[in-house]
C-alpha cells in the first residue's frame, strides 16, 4: 500500500509539503528559503525518491547538510523510501515529477540567465519574456575582456618580476600546481595585471574548454551586492564556485566590505576545496591589507606568495625596456630606435 500511495502524484506532494514544513521549522525561514524551497519531488523507483535540485551546487550543498536528515523525515512518514537521491534537473516535464508551477518558472530561469531581475515575478510568461536580453551575454556576463597586448611574450622579464613571472607561467601551464592559490602583489603599474591576463590567456590557449573568470574585486562587489538586490544569490553562488580559474584583481577594494568579504571568504573555501585554481592580486601582502577580516588575511597568508620589487636599480632597468618594448608595439614605425631613453638619461625617482 505504502509503494501505491508513493506514485500516487498528489500523495507526493501532500508528504513533500509536510516535510517541508518541518523542515522549515527546524532549520529557519532564511536557511530554508535559499536551500531547501527550490527542490522539488521526482520520480520514485524501487524505493529511490530523486529529487530534483537546480544547480549542481546547491545538490552537493543539501546533500552534506540536509540529505540525512529529509531521508529520515520522509522515510517516518513512508517507510517504503528506502532512500533519497538528489538529482541536477533544472527543467523538468510535469510527467516525470516537478509538480509546483512556481518552481518550474523559478528554475527556467535560474538555467537561462545568471543574473535575473525578474526571479521572483509573477508568471512563466513574464519571466521568459525578460529572459533573452541576459541570455546573449550568459557566457561573458562573469570575466571582464581581456587585454590582447597582455601576454608572457609581451611581458619584460627583470630581476624584480622573475619569481612572479616564473610562479604565473607555472600556474598558466599546469592544471595541478603546488602552489594554489597564487598572490600577486606590488604597486600601481608594475605588471601584475598584465601577469594575471597573460595567465588567462595562456589557458585559454591551451585548454579552451576550461572556465575561466577574471575580474576585479569591485565587479566582484557589484555583482554580488545585485544579487542580493534581486534576490538570486543561488545562482551567484553557483556561478563563481564553478569555475575552473578564478582570477581577482586589486582585492585590496574588498576593504571593510565586512559582507562582500564573507562571501568571498567561503568562494575561496569553496574553490579550494574542489581543487579549482585561483590567482589573487592586490597592492601589499595579505598581512598589510586594510579593512580586511582575520579570517580571510589568514586564508590569504596561506597563498604563494610572489612580490614585485618596486625599488631598485634593477626595477628602473626592466621598466625602460618595458616601456620601449610598448612603445615599439604600439608604434613601429614612428619609434626610431635612437629617441628611446637609456639608462643613463633615465629620470624617474626611486619610491623607498
Amino acid at each position: 500500500m505504502a509503494e501505491e500511495a508513493i506514485n500516487n502524484n498528489s500523495s507526493v506532494q501532500e508528504q513533500w509539503g509536510q516535510i517541508c514544513s518541518q523542515l522549515k521549522v527546524e532549520v529557519g525561514e532564511t536557511a530554508f528559503d535559499s536551500w531547501l524551497k527550490p527542490l522539488t519531488p521526482g520520480a520514485f523507483n524501487d524505493g529511490i525518491m530523486n529529487i530534483c535540485v537546480p544547480t549542481r551546487f546547491m545538490r552537493n550543498w543539501v546533500i552534506t547538510h540536509y540529505s540525512d536528515r529529509i531521508h529520515k523525515i520522509w522515510e517516518k512518514k513512508n517507510p517504503a523510501i528506502k532512500s533519497v537521491n538528489f538529482v541536477v534537473q533544472a527543467v523538468q516535464d510535469e510527467s516525470k515529477g516537478l509538480y509546483n508551477p512556481s518552481c518550474r518558472s523559478l528554475l527556467k530561469k535560474i538555467s537561462s540567465s545568471p543574473a535575473p531581475q525578474n526571479i521572483y515575478q509573477s508568471g512563466l510568461n513574464s519571466v521568459l519574456a525578460n529572459s533573452n536580453e541576459f541570455q546573449a551575454n550568459t557566457d561573458q556576463s562573469l570575466s571582464v575582456p581581456l587585454n590582447p597586448q597582455y601576454t608572457f611574450d609581451n611581458f619584460v622579464v627583470g630581476k624584480t618580476n622573475e619569481f612572479a613571472y616564473a610562479a604565473a607561467r607555472k600556474v598558466a601551464e599546469s592544471r595541478n600546481v603546488s602552489f594554489n592559490p597564487l598572490f600577486l602583489y606590488s604597486g600601481v603599474g608594475l605588471g601584475k595585471t598584465h601577469l594575471m591576463h597573460a595567465i588567462a590567456w595562456h589557458i585559454k590557449q591551451q585548454d579552451p574548454t576550461r572556465n575561466i573568470v577574471y575580474l576585479s574585486a569591485e565587479k566582484f562587489m557589484y555583482k554580488f551586492v545585485r544579487a542580493l538586490r534581486y534576490k538570486d544569490t543561488t545562482a551567484f553562488k553557483e556561478q563563481f564556485r564553478s569555475v575552473d580559474v578564478l582570477m581577482v584583481d586589486d582585492v585590496q577594494f574588498m576593504g571593510g566590505k565586512d559582507t562582500t568579504q564573507e562571501e568571498f571568504f567561503y568562494t575561496f573555501n569553496s574553490l579550494i576545496e574542489e581543487g579549482r585554481q585561483i590567482i589573487i592580486s592586490a597592492d601589499k601582502s595579505p598581512a598589510d591589507l586594510e579593512g580586511i577580516e582575520a579570517r580571510l588575511k589568514s586564508r590569504l597568508d596561506q597563498t604563494f606568495i610572489r612580490p614585485i620589487s618596486t625599488c631598485a636599480s634593477a626595477f628602473w632597468k626592466t621598466r625602460r625596456v618595458s616601456w620601449e618594448s610598448s612603445c615599439r608595439r604600439k608604434f613601429p614605425n614612428f619609434w626610431p630606435a635612437k629617441s628611446l631613453p637609456t639608462s643613463a638619461n633615465w629620470k624617474a625617482p626611486c619610491a623607498v
